[in-house]
């Protein structure tokens, strides 16, 4: 009784994992045509095996790992589409070989539609570039969420010092203007 300094309540941390998925989703919402085009363009490939397979045989050799693959987001998870983001970047030439290659996905992009009456159009190198700054950006999101999601220790006294860095982060990127 009367032990703690206001009741406790200077204790209580509100679920931090859910509060930065609210705030990712909502900048996620304002996301740039460029992400669109990737999320389409994966979802193309990923549609039909056969696609998939034709878009295998552009890899490098050195993404030839069965476990780097692409990978679908779920819209409703910000971090899905981080993942799916990451990994599409990894594959940002067998993409440019199969669209150069296969008119299918040209085709398809340039007839789907990122809102009413926006179509998403074919995929620039400078999509390329945004979604890179978009996934680095996302990155430190993605870090945060699983430090203090983690459920088999305490995340309550770290979560001061990772809101700082992810503050200090933002303050940089709003100096550096970079509108992406």
């Amino acid at each position: 009784m009367g032990i703690n300094l206001m009741n406790g309540n200077h204790l209580h941390v509100r679920c931090m994992a859910h509060i930065m998925n609210l705030v990712v989703q909502d900048g996620l919402k304002e996301s740039s045509v460029s992400i669109e085009r990737v999320r389409h363009a994966v979802r193309y490939v990923r549609q039909s095996p056969a696609r998939l397979k034709r878009f295998q045989e552009y890899f490098d050799d050195e993404q030839l790992n069965c476990k780097n693959n692409l990978c679908l987001e779920v819209p409703t998870r910000w971090n899905s589409t981080y993942l799916m983001l990451r990994r599409a970047v990894e594959f940002e030439s067998a993409f440019s070989h199969y669209a150069s290659s296969e008119i299918g996905l040209r085709h398809y992009l340039e007839h789907s539609y990122i809102e009413v009456g926006i179509p998403t159009g074919e995929l620039l190198s400078s999509d390329w570039e945004n979604v890179k700054r978009i996934t680095k950006f996302l990155e430190i999101f993605y870090r945060l969420t699983l430090i203090i999601s983690g459920s088999s220790y305490v995340t309550s006294n770290i979560h001061f010092l990772e809101i700082c860095a992810v503050a200090i982060y933002l303050k940089q990127l709003i100096a550096n203007e970079d509108t992406v």
